[in-house]
């Protein structure tokens, strides 16, 4: 499973500008609702500032094949909005990630069309009881057999 180069080129993006994006939803006084629903050049634009050129450049240039091995190497699915494994729940929202990157078994991305499912959402910077509390929860949902 691989996701499609447009699809993957925005991950990258996003990736590339999640410092920037986790500072403007930080700021009570900052209107980031729908920022990541806007197309690239307005999210570059609206969260890079002066340097959307330069974010644009790298974007243009980056090998895809690279951001596929590490996936593969690490046993990582890139699991696209063109994929019928993504799930349908998730095309719901205006602002839905292009990839989904999913670790474990790729055959359990094809249960959350059919099952209900649990998705644990955190911080990008947890406490250790913080990431305690969400391993333990995943491992046991997981062990129940329920996609997590």
């Amino acid at each position: 499973m691989s996701a499609c180069d447009r699809c993957l080129r925005r991950a990258v993006l996003v990736a590339m500008l999640a410092t920037r994006i986790a500072g403007l939803l930080n700021r009570p006084t900052t209107r980031a609702a729908g920022l990541l629903a806007l197309p690239e050049p307005d999210l570059v634009a609206a969260v890079a500032g002066p340097h959307a050129e330069s974010v644009l450049e790298t974007l243009r240039t980056r090998d895809l094949r690279v951001d596929r091995r590490a996936c593969e190497q690490a046993g990582v699915a890139a699991v696209c909005r063109h994929s019928a494994a993504y799930p349908p729940l998730l095309e719901e929202l205006a602002d839905a990630p292009a990839v989904l990157f999913a670790a474990g078994r790729p055959e359990a991305l094809a249960r959350l069309r059919e099952e209900p499912s649990v998705a644990i959402v955190g911080t990008r910077n947890p406490s250790p009881y913080g990431v305690e509390v969400a391993h333990s929860l995943g491992r046991d949902l997981g062990a129940a057999g329920v996609p997590v």
